[in-house]
């Protein structure tokens, strides 16, 4: 009696422990599936931001002791910091209640004169664009602080693809609220 016992408990024991296995992979394969797609999406976008931002550093680099390197990033690049871009409230996905709130400054070079009036027209499109990206955003990713950096490098190409008479060169995340 006590080995048809132990027999049962070992096979009670062993579907369970296959049914677990089996739920793990569904729920890893199935329901996350979207968010592996995302994640690769993400890195192929890191990538193209990388490159982007390694070639507009060199102009951008302002250290503390050096003037004339202020001076002339002041003479090549503005910030613009619209009252729109204060202050953007989103629900991120699958965020049970929580909300980010961010302010951003847009960084473009001064000889794309046209571009703040072209932001300005198209500010209702960039928003809705920004907004789509944000509440797209995991929790548990925008809780990771090196995440915004690659946050600010997908505003960024957000922003561009918008954007006809010039491109920005960098987004400046200026406030940065998770509740």
């Amino acid at each position: 009696m006590d080995k048809k016992k132990i027999i049962n408990i070992a096979i009670i024991a062993g579907i369970f422990i296959f049914q677990f296995v089996i739920a793990y992979f569904v729920f890893t394969k199935i329901i996350f599936k979207d968010d592996i797609a995302r994640k690769e999406k993400l890195t192929q976008t890191e990538e193209k931001s990388e490159e982007s931002t390694e070639e507009i550093s060199k102009e951008t680099e302002k250290p503390a002791d050096n003037e004339e390197a202020v001076k002339n990033y002041a003479k090549n690049f503005a910030v613009l910091t619209l009252d729109n871009f204060q202050e953007i409230v989103v629900n991120p996905q699958n965020s049970e209640g929580h909300i980010l709130m961010i302010s951003i400054g847009l960084e473009y070079r001064l000889k794309e004169k046209k571009l703040p009036e072209e932001i300005d027209v198209k500010l209702a499109i960039l928003k809705n664009n920004l907004n789509l990206l944000l509440a797209s955003q995991l929790l548990s990713d925008l809780y990771n602080f090196e995440y915004r950096e690659t946050l600010a490098g997908q505003m960024l190409a957000t922003l561009n693809k918008s954007l006809v008479e010039g491109e920005l060169t960098r987004v400046f995340i200026t406030e940065y609220i998770i509740q």
